[in-house]
């Protein structure tokens, strides 16, 4: 007994096959695209935050202080919790 494949059920698979492959591509290349994206805002977020706490914004020397510190001479520690944004 000889089973005949029908034309059409291999051309079904094949289309199957075909959007199951394309499906999966497009959501990894969402998936990418977003995942990219989302760096690129965090990065330009950190950069801007950078720039910001480095403005010199005209601090004077304190007036309690009379003699300048010399950081290589004198120990100074100093403890950095976040940006100020006041």
């Amino acid at each position: 007994m000889v089973l005949k494949i029908h034309p059409n059920k291999k051309r079904k698979w094949t289309k199957r096959k075909t959007r199951t492959v394309l499906f999966i591509s497009f959501s990894l290349i969402c998936l990418l695209a977003g995942t990219a994206a989302y760096g690129v805002i965090i990065y330009k977020k950190a950069e801007t935050v950078l720039v910001e706490s480095y403005k010199d914004e005209g601090r004077k020397k304190s007036v309690l202080r009379k003699e300048e510190v010399h950081p290589l001479k004198d120990s100074i520690s100093i403890l950095f919790i976040g940006v100020d944004e006041s």
